[in-house]
């Protein structure tokens, strides 16, 4: 008895070490499919020097679907590719070998349930992880991956169909020491809403939520890579909180967990966060360098709807292999927003189009050329509000095909697409946009008989102009704050005004925010008594920004609406009847 005891203990433990050492990241995101059902999707990244990954997974919730299970529906290995490189199949104990184990939900109907203001959330835990550089106590405790659907307006997550955002190309997992690395993740949200791109805690625990993963000495959650405590030369790792471009320089060899938290904004409101968790490996190949983009890692450019964008960048690499002979570049680009031509392919007609389409090989140079042509549908894109300005990204990645790390390389191009800008001449405001009808407005409302080209004001506020054209296209322009007798002070084109006023109880609130800044905001609701009624969490991601806020629920009466930023504060009250 005693000996079948001990072999039983031996075989749970050895079990449990097994299952321990397969999984090294991972991600949870969802799609609205045609029937207006939620497809949840979750990526596992595999250590092929492990065990295999399960045939099935569940997905734990607050929502209605309580345990959504998903099964595997496929596999790609990102191991280096390369002559003499690793393999899921031949893993070689290289921590790069890594394999993505997908999978899928059957369609998710949630009713007529909103999620609560703190969100809906959904997470995977598995047992163990395993040993890396970074994290105390690794090779013990568990693994959580999660991810937040947040309520919009008050509707139903049946009602708004957001989808998460989502990440276009696999990670990379191996990185060369010494060397300053570009790296991006490539989120995009297919219904344009914006993102925005943080650091974020890996978790412990079978519960939900779970604890954060205690790090070494040196570390933390916003510090995950090396930084110059532990090397005069290594370079921090920073994320733009903009693109999400990730940048370091680590002379340290080792294996350190990554969390990147990616949080999108419909109309402003928070309606989504996902995690990706990776491992990222830097390996001693010190003799390779990356493919070199021309110009700017990030390049940021504004263009008028109905302009057409030509833009040329090269790229090198004149390394190469171990064996002799030139190294082998693989160029991919990723973007909602390309097609194979103007007219196929893309999210929103015409598509940008590359003269070589994606992927391709190439060796020593290579000329790249983007032509976006654009129009109305772009910057009058509707997912619920208009906006006087949205971005288009376009994401480069060359990757060399040295061993045992491939040397990688990132360039994102944001493509700022603006409405007609009102210019003005005098005491005149002036539009400049043949083709298309006008619609002036004062304070968010329509100006009865003010469909001109140029309006001249005659009385006090916030003036906007709304741009429609033949196909039925609207955009909204620039704000500009006038009086009768021309500009009204230092702040002349500071806005902040909120409409209807008075409003009738039970509809949306319009709010038209202009010159106060790009980044987090919060809109604060209070009654008169000063009583927060509802806190909201808002990213103004241009200049000039509509935002809609769901008042169904407010009473009759006066409230304040009071809007902050890092750097300014607005306020504006509201009769509700």
């Amino acid at each position: 008895m005693k000996k079948f005891t001990v072999t039983l203990i031996t075989l749970l433990f050895f079990s449990t070490a097994l299952l321990a050492s397969h999984v090294s990241g991972g991600e949870i995101t969802w799609r609205v499919d045609s029937n207006q059902n939620f497809i949840f999707k979750v990526k596992l990244y595999r250590d092929c020097n492990g065990v295999l990954g399960p045939d099935s997974l569940s997905l734990l919730s607050n929502s209605p679907s309580t345990s959504i299970v998903c099964y595997k529906v496929g596999s790609v290995d990102l191991s280096p590719t390369g002559p003499g490189c690793p393999t899921c199949g031949n893993p070689q104990s290289n921590p790069g070998a890594v394999e993505a184990l997908i999978y899928e939900s059957s369609p998710v109907n949630f009713g007529t349930a909103v999620p609560p203001a703190t969100g809906w959330y959904f997470y995977y835990n598995d047992c163990c992880r395993n040993t890396v550089s970074n994290l105390s106590m690794a090779g013990s405790g568990s693994f959580q991956l999660r991810s937040f659907m947040y309520p919009f307006n008050g509707m139903a997550a049946s009602s708004v169909l957001d989808n998460s955002p989502v990440f276009l190309n696999e990670p990379t997992y191996t990185f060369s020491s010494g060397k300053l690395i570009n790296y991006s993740h490539s989120a995009i949200d297919s219904d344009l809403d914006s993102l925005t791109f943080t650091w974020a805690e890996p978790l412990d625990g079978f519960s939900f939520p779970g604890t954060p993963y205690p790090f070494n000495a040196g570390y933390s959650y916003l510090s995950p890579l090396p930084g110059s405590n532990l090397n005069p030369n290594n370079i921090p790792a920073t994320i733009d909180i903009n693109s999400g471009l990730i940048n370091f320089k680590c002379y340290n060899i080792g294996t350190f967990v990554t969390v990147t938290k990616v949080t999108s904004y419909k109309c402003g409101v928070k309606t989504a966060e996902i995690f990706r968790e990776i491992q990222m490996c830097v390996l001693n190949s010190s003799s390779n360098n990356a493919p070199i983009f021309g110009g700017s890692a990030v390049v940021d450019t504004t263009v008028l709807a109905g302009d057409t964008l030509r833009m040329n960048f090269s790229v090198t690499d004149f390394d190469t292999l171990t064996g002799g002979g030139f190294q082998s570049v693989n160029l991919s680009a990723s973007s909602l927003h390309l097609g194979s031509s103007f007219t196929q392919g893309c999210l929103i007609q015409p598509c940008g189009v590359l003269n070589t389409p994606t992927p391709y090989n190439f060796n020593l140079f290579n000329q790249v050329s983007l032509t976006f042509p654009t129009n109305c549908s772009h910057a009058g894109f509707s997912n619920g509000c208009l906006q006087h300005q949205r971005v288009f990204s376009f994401e480069f990645i060359a990757k060399d095909n040295f061993c045992p790390v491939n040397g990688v390389s990132n360039k994102i191009i944001n493509v700022y697409v603006t409405g007609p800008e009102i210019q003005l001449v005098g005491n005149d405001l002036v539009v400049n946009y043949p083709g298309a009808s006008f619609q002036w407005c004062l304070n968010g409302v329509p100006i009865p008989g003010a469909t001109g080209t140029s309006f001249t004001p005659t009385q006090n506020g916030i003036y906007t102009l709304l741009t429609s054209t033949t196909g039925g296209c609207t955009m909204i322009s620039n704000a500009v704050n006038r009086t009768a007798s021309g500009l009204s002070g230092q702040q002349a084109d500071r806005m902040f005004n909120v409409y209807p006023n008075p409003m009738s109880q039970g509809g949306q609130l319009n709010i038209l925010v202009n010159g106060i800044g790009t980044g987090d905001a919060l809109i604060k609701i209070l009654d008169v008594s000063g009583r927060l009624v509802r806190q909201i969490s808002v990213q103004l991601s241009s200049n000039t920004e509509h935002l809609i806020v769901d008042a169904s629920d407010l009473s009759k009466g006066v409230y304040s609406i009071q809007l902050t930023t890092s750097s300014a504060s607005q306020k504006a009250n509201v009769v509700i009847q």
